[in-house]
């Protein structure tokens, strides 16, 4: 029989105690996931890297979130389309790569444009320009 160490309890599980989402395996198993233990793990390692990449705890991005009333600082969505954390979706985290400066919540597409234009302030000036003339 196969098993599969659970990244919450850290037990040897038959694969067959692993719920599967979308055909890919769940890396907790059903125990775990059920009694909220998965959760509050994935929030706790969310909130390590939050400090730890960013400088802010979990109280800060919610406060942070409250402030852009739970939505995208850019487009205005309340939908994050972004990573996991526990049993929801989470904004990402922008920053100012030169200063490592947080400067607000995006949804992942708008953070992915961003990252696509390299923060480079001209080039997107001149992509409202195009979008404007056509």
């Amino acid at each position: 029989m196969e098993t599969k160490t659970c990244n919450t309890c850290g037990k040897d599980r038959p694969l067959e105690e692993y719920y599967r989402k979308g055909g890919w395996p769940i890396i907790n198993c059903q125990s775990c996931r059920s009694s909220g233990k998965a959760r509050q793990d994935s929030k706790k390692k969310a909130s390590q890297n939050f400090v730890k990449n960013y400088g802010i705890d979990h109280d800060e991005y919610d406060r942070m979130l409250t402030e852009q009333q739970g939505c995208c600082e850019i487009c205005k969505s309340p939908d994050p389309k972004g990573r996991w954390i526990g049993n929801s979706r989470a904004f990402c985290v922008d920053h100012d790569h030169a200063t490592g400066e947080v400067r607000g919540l995006l949804c992942n597409s708008c953070n992915q444009g961003l990252g696509n234009f390299y923060d480079n302030v001209e080039n997107l000036e001149r992509a409202i320009i195009y979008l404007n003339k056509n």
